[in-house]
């Protein structure tokens, strides 16, 4: 009886693919610490692939934005309480639990010049024109290509502690 050459691996792979297809959350969870460290490398380069962020009018205690007390980029880690809040079969759901992220990450809007308005989620904006958008925590073409090769790696079992 011929035999097809390879095909005892083409089986396992397939098994493989089929098995990873079962159980996605290996790969979400792994897409989600890359969201994670995105967002890290975003505060600590100050800006973006959506640019930089527009400075300060005073800077403060002379740290670089959104590091003051160092709580936003320290909650940006795995484990931390509320940065990834829900893990399912298909979705991971990714962000901080500190307060003022929203405000940082989206800018506040003042009512009238030196009319603080407070943010529900945030701390209340003072001075005039409030705080610019200064976003850090979103999924751009770079960390999209990251995600699809963390996606393709867990379908083809090439990802760490896929069974052989």
């Amino acid at each position: 009886m011929d035999t097809i050459a390879g095909l005892p691996e083409l089986r396992a792979r397939l098994y493989r693919m089929k098995a990873a297809t079962t159980n996605m959350q290996p790969a979400l969870l792994r897409s989600g610490l890359a969201v994670l460290v995105a967002a890290k490398r975003n505060i600590q380069d100050g800006g973006s692939s959506l640019g930089a962020w527009s400075p300060r009018k005073v800077q403060g205690n002379g740290h670089a934005l959104l590091h003051d007390t160092g709580r936003l980029i320290n909650s940006l880690t795995v484990g931390a309480q509320g940065n990834i809040d829900n893990v399912t079969a298909t979705q991971i759901v990714v962000g901080t639990n500190v307060n003022y992220a929203a405000a940082l990450q989206n800018g506040v809007v003042m009512r009238s010049r030196g009319t603080p308005l407070v943010n529900r989620n945030g701390p209340r904006a003072r001075g005039g024109g409030g705080i610019p958008p200064r976003p850090f925590l979103f999924i751009d073409v770079g960390l999209t290509t990251t995600i699809r090769k963390i996606f393709v790696a867990s379908l083809a079992g090439d990802e760490p502690g896929a069974s052989a």
